[in-house]
């Protein structure tokens, strides 16, 4: 029964990934990936008041990427975001991100440098943000989408692996 559970839910698994669309971006990103990283311990507070905590976290240390994907584990101290080269200096760009069974996005402006990576990234720090489901990440410059971005949050028992790279002791 256990083995038919286990096969039933790694079917259900891949089939909730295959529905997430692919990236899509506009020629102002010269190169986008979908990350997922641990949580960064060091970070600071900006305000965001669009967004539900009022505030944005921004990491004091750089940021270590895990894997690159779009399915990604509802697990406390996981993140997930999106890694883009913009070709030029963006400013003033509304960035979105949009939670199952919430009807507003979390917004904040945001800007961006030609030729550096820049990532935008969500991480689980509390219980009531460990909602599976389609989560969405776009950028927008004016009315110009920059990119969009769908993750599928699964279950912490579908990516076992990436769950225990966040746990690993660091030296």
């Amino acid at each position: 029964m256990r083995v038919w559970l286990a096969l039933l839910f790694s079917a259900w698994s891949v089939a909730t990934q295959a529905q997430v669309a692919p990236p899509v971006h506009s020629a102002h990103v010269t190169a986008l990936r979908p990350v997922i990283l641990c949580t960064p311990q060091n970070r600071h507070q900006e305000p965001a008041p669009g967004t539900e905590a009022g505030f944005i976290e921004i990491p004091d240390e750089d940021l270590v990427v895990i894997a690159e994907g779009q399915a990604v584990p509802a697990v406390l101290g996981m993140a997930f975001g999106v890694a883009i080269v913009p070709g030029q200096d963006l400013s003033d760009i509304k960035m979105m991100a949009r939670r199952p069974g919430r009807a507003a996005a979390d917004v904040y402006v945001s800007q961006f440098h030609g030729g550096e990576e820049s990532t935008n990234f969500f991480s689980f720090d509390v219980e009531s943000e460990l909602v599976p489901g389609i989560w969405t990440f776009e950028a927008w410059e004016g009315n110009s989408r920059l990119y969009r971005v769908d993750f599928q949050v699964l279950p912490a028992g579908a990516k076992p692996d990436l769950v225990a790279l966040c746990r690993a002791p660091t030296s």
